[in-house]
Protein backbone atom coordinates (compact mmCIF):
# COMPACT_ATOMS: atom_id res chain seq x y z
CA UNK A 1 0.00 0.00 0.00
CA UNK A 2 1.42 3.43 -0.62
CA UNK A 3 2.08 6.51 1.47
CA UNK A 4 -0.01 8.82 -0.59
CA UNK A 5 0.90 12.47 -1.10
CA UNK A 6 -1.91 15.12 -0.43
CA UNK A 7 -2.48 17.35 -3.68
CA UNK A 8 -4.35 20.87 -3.85
CA UNK A 9 -4.07 21.59 -7.95
CA UNK A 10 -4.74 25.00 -10.39
CA UNK A 11 -4.25 23.95 -13.93
CA UNK A 12 -5.33 27.43 -16.13
CA UNK A 13 -5.19 27.91 -19.45
CA UNK A 14 -7.07 29.57 -22.51
CA UNK A 15 -10.41 28.74 -22.63
CA UNK A 16 -10.63 27.15 -26.52
CA UNK A 17 -7.21 24.77 -25.19
CA UNK A 18 -8.18 23.97 -21.67
CA UNK A 19 -12.01 23.19 -21.70
CA UNK A 20 -11.45 20.08 -24.82
CA UNK A 21 -9.02 18.65 -21.91
CA UNK A 22 -11.24 19.28 -19.36
CA UNK A 23 -14.14 17.21 -21.25
CA UNK A 24 -11.61 14.57 -21.90
CA UNK A 25 -10.60 14.24 -18.11
CA UNK A 26 -14.40 13.98 -17.96
CA UNK A 27 -14.70 11.15 -20.45
CA UNK A 28 -11.67 8.94 -19.67
CA UNK A 29 -12.24 9.29 -15.91
CA UNK A 30 -8.46 10.37 -15.88
CA UNK A 31 -6.03 13.45 -15.76
CA UNK A 32 -2.85 12.12 -16.20
CA UNK A 33 -2.95 10.15 -19.18
CA UNK A 34 -5.20 13.28 -20.60
CA UNK A 35 -2.31 16.07 -19.81
CA UNK A 36 0.99 13.50 -20.27
CA UNK A 37 -0.37 10.58 -22.45
CA UNK A 38 1.71 7.37 -21.21
CA UNK A 39 0.31 4.63 -23.51
CA UNK A 40 0.56 0.90 -22.17
CA UNK A 41 1.26 1.84 -18.37
CA UNK A 42 4.68 0.58 -17.41
CA UNK A 43 5.71 1.30 -13.64
CA UNK A 44 9.30 2.82 -14.52
CA UNK A 45 7.70 5.25 -17.24
CA UNK A 46 4.90 6.29 -15.31
CA UNK A 47 7.80 7.29 -12.26
CA UNK A 48 9.34 9.13 -15.30
CA UNK A 49 6.78 10.26 -16.95
CA UNK A 50 4.47 11.86 -14.52
CA UNK A 51 6.29 11.68 -11.26
CA UNK A 52 4.06 9.34 -9.29
CA UNK A 53 3.03 5.66 -9.98
CA UNK A 54 -0.35 5.81 -11.02
CA UNK A 55 -2.84 8.42 -12.14
CA UNK A 56 -5.40 10.44 -9.61
CA UNK A 57 -9.13 10.52 -9.10
CA UNK A 58 -10.66 13.34 -10.05
CA UNK A 59 -13.63 13.07 -8.31
CA UNK A 60 -12.66 16.65 -6.28
CA UNK A 61 -11.37 18.34 -9.28
CA UNK A 62 -13.96 21.45 -10.98
CA UNK A 63 -13.78 23.47 -13.89
CA UNK A 64 -14.13 26.93 -13.56
CA UNK A 65 -14.49 30.00 -16.80
CA UNK A 66 -13.35 32.90 -16.62
CA UNK A 67 -15.22 34.50 -20.27
CA UNK A 68 -14.04 38.19 -19.08
CA UNK A 69 -10.34 36.81 -19.43
CA UNK A 70 -11.06 34.33 -21.56
CA UNK A 71 -9.11 31.83 -19.53
CA UNK A 72 -10.32 28.47 -17.63
CA UNK A 73 -8.86 26.27 -14.58
CA UNK A 74 -9.32 23.09 -13.29
CA UNK A 75 -9.02 23.23 -9.63
CA UNK A 76 -9.36 20.77 -6.78
CA UNK A 77 -7.53 18.54 -4.34
CA UNK A 78 -6.51 14.63 -5.07
CA UNK A 79 -3.80 11.85 -3.46
CA UNK A 80 -1.11 10.67 -5.61
CA UNK A 81 1.06 7.90 -4.49
CA UNK A 82 4.58 8.15 -2.94
CA UNK A 83 5.04 11.99 -4.70
CA UNK A 84 3.29 14.52 -6.73
CA UNK A 85 2.91 14.27 -10.48
CA UNK A 86 5.02 17.38 -11.09
CA UNK A 87 6.48 15.86 -13.95
CA UNK A 88 3.27 15.49 -15.55
CA UNK A 89 2.74 18.96 -14.75
CA UNK A 90 5.81 20.49 -15.61
CA UNK A 91 6.07 18.65 -19.11
CA UNK A 92 2.34 19.40 -19.97
CA UNK A 93 3.55 23.36 -19.09
CA UNK A 94 6.01 23.19 -21.43
CA UNK A 95 4.11 21.67 -24.42
CA UNK A 96 1.71 23.96 -24.14
CA UNK A 97 1.58 27.89 -24.25
CA UNK A 98 -0.49 30.02 -22.04
CA UNK A 99 -1.00 27.47 -19.48
CA UNK A 100 0.21 27.61 -15.93
CA UNK A 101 -0.01 25.09 -13.19
CA UNK A 102 0.10 25.37 -9.21
CA UNK A 103 0.45 22.80 -7.20
CA UNK A 104 0.79 22.51 -3.16
CA UNK A 105 1.81 18.98 -2.28
CA UNK A 106 2.02 17.03 1.35
CA UNK A 107 3.32 13.60 2.23
CA UNK A 108 3.09 13.08 5.96
CA UNK A 109 4.29 9.15 5.82
CA UNK A 110 7.62 9.75 3.83
CA UNK A 111 7.66 13.55 5.39
CA UNK A 112 8.07 16.35 3.08
CA UNK A 113 5.68 19.44 1.73
CA UNK A 114 6.54 21.74 -1.20
CA UNK A 115 5.02 23.90 -3.78
CA UNK A 116 5.51 23.77 -7.36
CA UNK A 117 4.49 26.47 -9.94
CA UNK A 118 5.06 26.39 -14.04
CA UNK A 119 7.09 29.46 -13.61
CA UNK A 120 8.99 29.23 -10.72
CA UNK A 121 9.52 25.71 -9.88
CA UNK A 122 9.83 23.19 -6.75
CA UNK A 123 9.98 24.59 -3.62
CA UNK A 124 10.18 21.70 -1.35
CA UNK A 125 10.56 20.83 2.62
CA UNK A 126 11.89 18.03 4.55
CA UNK A 127 9.32 17.63 7.45
CA UNK A 128 11.89 17.23 11.06
CA UNK A 129 9.40 17.27 13.35
CA UNK A 130 11.97 18.64 16.00
CA UNK A 131 12.45 21.86 13.61
CA UNK A 132 9.12 22.43 12.14
CA UNK A 133 9.77 26.19 11.88
CA UNK A 134 12.12 25.66 8.98
CA UNK A 135 9.14 25.25 6.81
CA UNK A 136 7.24 28.39 5.77
CA UNK A 137 4.34 29.27 7.80
CA UNK A 138 1.85 29.29 5.07
CA UNK A 139 2.33 25.75 4.70
CA UNK A 140 2.01 24.62 7.63
CA UNK A 141 -0.73 26.34 8.16
CA UNK A 142 -2.27 25.11 4.81
CA UNK A 143 -2.00 21.19 5.66
CA UNK A 144 -2.02 21.55 9.72
CA UNK A 145 1.54 20.46 10.04
CA UNK A 146 2.11 21.39 13.13
CA UNK A 147 -1.21 19.78 14.89
CA UNK A 148 -0.41 16.69 12.23
CA UNK A 149 3.39 16.11 13.65
CA UNK A 150 2.85 17.31 17.65
CA UNK A 151 -0.29 14.91 17.95
CA UNK A 152 2.20 12.18 18.94
CA UNK A 153 3.61 14.70 21.72
CA UNK A 154 0.20 15.54 22.46
CA UNK A 155 -0.86 11.96 23.83
CA UNK A 156 2.29 11.82 25.35
CA UNK A 157 1.57 14.72 27.95
CA UNK A 158 -2.07 13.10 28.11
CA UNK A 159 -0.76 9.89 29.07
CA UNK A 160 1.76 11.68 31.33
CA UNK A 161 -1.19 13.60 33.37
CA UNK A 162 -2.91 10.33 33.54
CA UNK A 163 -0.38 8.76 35.24
CA UNK A 164 0.06 11.88 37.47
CA UNK A 165 -3.44 11.79 38.72
CA UNK A 166 -3.34 9.56 41.54
CA UNK A 167 -3.56 10.38 44.72
CA UNK A 168 -0.44 11.36 46.80
CA UNK A 169 -0.14 8.29 48.36
CA UNK A 170 -1.17 5.67 45.53
CA UNK A 171 0.83 3.13 45.19
CA UNK A 172 0.67 3.99 41.54
CA UNK A 173 2.86 6.10 41.73
CA UNK A 174 5.84 3.74 42.60
CA UNK A 175 4.35 1.32 39.44
CA UNK A 176 1.96 -0.81 41.81
CA UNK A 177 -1.58 -1.24 41.76
CA UNK A 178 -3.90 1.90 42.08
CA UNK A 179 -5.69 2.18 44.86
CA UNK A 180 -7.47 5.88 44.58
CA UNK A 181 -10.97 4.62 45.30
CA UNK A 182 -9.97 3.19 48.65
CA UNK A 183 -7.74 6.13 49.87
CA UNK A 184 -10.74 8.84 48.86
CA UNK A 185 -13.14 6.53 50.77
CA UNK A 186 -10.56 6.20 53.88
CA UNK A 187 -10.02 9.49 54.13
CA UNK A 188 -13.75 10.66 53.55
CA UNK A 189 -14.76 7.72 56.90
CA UNK A 190 -12.09 9.73 58.34
CA UNK A 191 -13.53 13.19 57.79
Amino acid sequence: MPNYCSNSLSLSGPIDKIKPIWDRIQETKTFLAVICPLGEWDYDKAINTWGTKWDIEIDNLSFEEDKEEGRGSINGFFDSAWSPPVEALESFCNRNEGFLADLDYFEPGAGFVGRWDSETGDEQYEIDPDNLEDIPQEMREDWGIDEWYNEDEDEEEDNDEEETQHHADCPANDGFECRCDELNNDKKKDA
